[in-house]
């Protein structure tokens, strides 16, 4: 069992990642996979109506539904989320290692992974600027993936994370 944590600022590159793993994944015969995001809390009728005020009640909804997958052994769980800090990939790592999944922490290899003036323009759901810049900057400052596989490494003492 695969938990996939995306990694990214917003217009990264990051669900393009996610669904071309998950496409990946299920050529396999019987394979099973999900892909759980905040921004699904947000679509109505096809459409992305982003609320503010909403924000905590969407990650809620995607942490249920990420530990009601791995309750269930799905296969691959891919969390297409920024997780830009440590506390907010933390609930999945904690998920993961109690359902016994490797973890991966994956990042587009995008040219513009941090830029926040091409994240701006790239990204699908309006982020400005100066969030994008933000989110560049709080993600430095989390340290590189390197150090977040050996931070939760240690925390839980357990190996299958990388």
């Amino acid at each position: 069992k695969s938990l996939y944590i995306m990694v990214g600022p917003s217009g990264s590159g990051k669900s393009t990642l996610a669904k071309q793993i998950l496409t990946e994944h299920m050529k396999n015969p019987g394979s099973s996979g999900i892909i759980c995001s905040a921004d699904q809390y947000f679509m109505r009728s096809g459409e992305y109506k982003f609320d503010p005020q909403k924000l905590g009640m969407a990650h809620s909804q995607c942490q249920a539904n990420a530990k009601d997958a791995m309750s269930k052994s799905v296969e691959v769980v891919i969390i297409d989320n920024t997780n830009l800090s440590l506390s907010e990939m933390m609930p999945y790592v904690a998920m993961g290692f109690t359902f016994g999944y490797n973890i991966y922490f994956c990042s587009p290899q995008t040219e513009w992974f941090d830029n926040p003036t091409v994240l701006a323009e790239k990204n699908t759901h309006g982020v400005p600027f100066a969030k994008c810049s933000a989110m560049v900057q709080k993600m430095n400052n989390a340290g590189d993936l390197k150090y977040r596989v050996e931070f939760f490494k240690k925390q839980f003492n357990y190996e299958n994370i990388s």
